[in-house]
């Protein structure tokens, strides 16, 4: 997988998957299943600090739409506050 976003940078992410052994594929292959998947999106400040991961579920409806929640955070750089 490849990716346009560089730590320290503003630029908008964006992935692509160009085989099958890849992560991104089997996502895919969810999604045109209709099954629910997962994602880790790390993320940071404008300066590339303050760095956390978010994860995110999407849930297929019954209406052939999809349900984003976000599950989980957590902190790389420091202590989480709980």
């Amino acid at each position: 997988m490849t990716s346009t976003c560089r730590p320290g940078t503003s630029a908008p992410g964006r992935a692509v998957s160009a085989t099958p052994s890849e992560p991104a594929f089997a996502a895919a292959a969810a999604i045109e299943a209709h099954e629910p998947w997962t994602i880790d999106l790390l993320y940071g400040d404008h300066e590339g600090g303050q760095r956390m991961v978010s994860r995110f579920a999407f849930l297929p409806r019954q209406d052939d739409a999809w349900m984003a929640a976000a599950a989980r955070h957590w902190n790389i750089d420091r202590e989480d506050p709980r």
